[in-house]
């Protein structure tokens, strides 16, 4: 394993599977990822204006580099239908170093 600060996973959640896959087509025809898996069908339970909520949800999973984070953050707020969408960023700490060749060829 290569150790390597320079990408990070953006996690991503959606009410529905047409807009989990329409932002990471525009996230990818865009080069701003390498790659996003989706997760259909996870139960989400949380606070929402003053009470608890319970819903089905899809979960995006995209890799990227660090420098493309904001780009990335941008264009999810713009696409996506929540008012305050869920977008978490983590340093991706370690990586090997075959996938993390491919993840650079693969973003602008």
């Amino acid at each position: 394993m290569s150790q390597l600060s320079e990408f990070q996973i953006v996690y991503a959640t959606c009410d529905q599977i047409y807009k989990a896959e329409e932002i990471s087509r525009i996230l990818l025809e865009k080069r701003l990822i390498a790659c996003a898996n989706i997760i259909n069908n996870v139960k989400s339970l949380y606070w929402w204006n003053g009470s608890i909520n319970e819903s089905a949800e899809i979960i995006i999973i995209a890799k990227t580099k660090t420098s493309l984070i904001q780009s990335v953050i941008d264009e999810i707020k713009s696409i996506h239908n929540y008012s305050c969408p869920c977008i978490i960023c983590l340093p991706i700490l370690d990586i090997s170093e075959d996938y993390a060749i491919w993840l650079n060829a693969q973003i602008d």
